[in-house]
């Protein structure tokens, strides 16, 4: 199926707005859908989870997340019931003027654990607030999202499938 795309430098704000029109709903386990707000100031201490900005579906337990580097997080959504259906998000959160992006998903473990790389503007890895949602392709939302990878496209285009 082709989607018009087009490409802005609000994606992350337009992430972040889905995030949080989900976080305004009644949350129900059996929705197809978890996500977080995490919020990093860049300090040495952890980064927090929002508990008012965060889903675990199944209540599975709290989300969690760890920084083991400059812009490098874990984040666990433990017993969720994520599995090989769902596709992932990440976006910058704040007036950070940067990115992020998962990197790598373990959907296959009782953490179900999302590895997170944030970067700042020139592309280095930086400390940021961010927000990470996950998604299952049998949600009953009708949610879902591509990656408009072609910016300079004159016309309709396929979006990637890896990342749709």
């Amino acid at each position: 199926m082709e989607i018009p795309m087009k490409t802005s430098r609000y994606i992350s704000t337009s992430a972040t707005l889905l995030l949080l029109a989900l976080g305004a709903t009644t949350a129900r386990a059996d929705t197809g859908y978890a996500y977080a707000l995490i919020i990093d100031n860049g300090s040495p201490s952890s980064p927090q989870v929002s508990a008012g900005n965060t889903l675990n579906p199944f209540t599975g337990g709290p989300v969690t997340v760890t920084r083991t580097s400059t812009g490098y997080y874990y984040v666990t959504f433990p017993n969720s019931g994520i599995g090989t259906v769902w596709e992932f998000e990440a976006a910058a959160w704040g007036a950070t003027g940067g990115y992020c992006n998962v990197l790598t998903t373990d959907s296959g473990s009782l953490e179900n654990l999302v590895t997170v790389q944030c970067y700042n503007s020139s592309g280095a890895g930086a400390n940021s607030s961010f927000t990470v949602l996950a998604v299952s392709n049998q949600n009953d939302k009708n949610i879902a999202f591509a990656w408009a990878d072609q910016a300079t496209a004159t016309s309709v285009y396929t979006a990637n499938p890896t990342w749709s």
